[in-house]
């Protein structure tokens, strides 16, 4: 199946009473584990704190994705997301991220089958991270915004912000979570771009700040899929290439 495809795998969330265990995060942030699930579609671990549900899942039918989730626990997916987990950090964030990757995949070698990480909204999964593409984005001297003083349509964005996503180091945080459990992430395909002026938006002042023109169209959000390579990967090239 092609990612596109796959997005739309498992986008089910099934909803149990559990008995619950504290989990405490380097962050000091406590969660509770709502369940590992399991159903005919889907394999997770679902975890909540103060009305934010945060869950994790693995499709049964594509094995090697992972799909991440922050919603409502008393509501559906994305539902009323700004006011019930605003209080997560991005370090936060990608600390529960790799909690969670060690309890759904504990086995190392089955962690290396896995090769994408899916959002499917960066700006209320990562809403940091989502600033950051905003501000590089505006100020690209390649954007045509930037370049041309043009408008761009959103389907056109998609290929051209996942190449720059792609290029810059957006996401120091995932790297350092996600190393110690063998994985190198990168920025991949993104889809379903959303632009607006920087100037409409909640941040317009920092961007402005950042030296991003106001009237510029930049992209602020998107279902975001990122690549997981196995640190073992590199580690190889690299000792080959230390070999040559």
């Amino acid at each position: 199946m092609a990612i596109k495809e796959a997005a739309a795998a498992g986008v089910l969330i099934v909803i149990f009473c559990f008995s619950s265990v504290s989990i405490g995060m380097e962050t000091g942030t406590d969660f509770l584990v709502l369940k590992d699930f399991s159903t005919d579609h889907d394999v997770g671990v679902e975890m909540t704190h103060e009305g934010c549900r945060v869950s994790l899942e693995r499709s049964h039918v594509e094995p090697e994705l992972l799909i991440l989730r922050l919603s409502a626990a008393e509501f559906g997916v994305g539902i009323r997301f700004p006011s019930v987990c605003q209080f997560l950090s991005l370090e936060d964030r990608v600390a529960l991220l790799r909690r969670m990757i060690e309890m759904l995949i504990p086995d190392a070698d089955d962690r290396s089958t896995i090769h994408s990480l899916g959002v499917g909204s960066l700006a209320h999964t990562f809403p940091e991270v989502a600033r950051r593409l905003a501000k590089t984005v505006g100020k690209h001297p390649d954007w045509p915004g930037v370049r041309k003083r043009e408008r761009i349509s959103p389907g056109a964005a998609n290929g051209f912000v996942s190449i720059i996503a792609s290029e810059e180091k957006l996401f120091p945080e995932l790297d350092a979570a996600l190393a110690p459990v063998g994985y190198y992430p990168h920025f991949g395909q993104m889809e379903k771009m959303l632009i607006r002026p920087a100037k409409n938006l909640a941040y317009q002042e920092w961007l402005i700040e950042q030296g991003v023109d106001p009237d510029i169209d930049v992209p602020f959000d998107a279902v975001t899929w990122f690549y997981l390579e196995p640190l073992s990967t590199i580690q190889n090239d690299g000792a080959r290439s230390g070999q040559n």
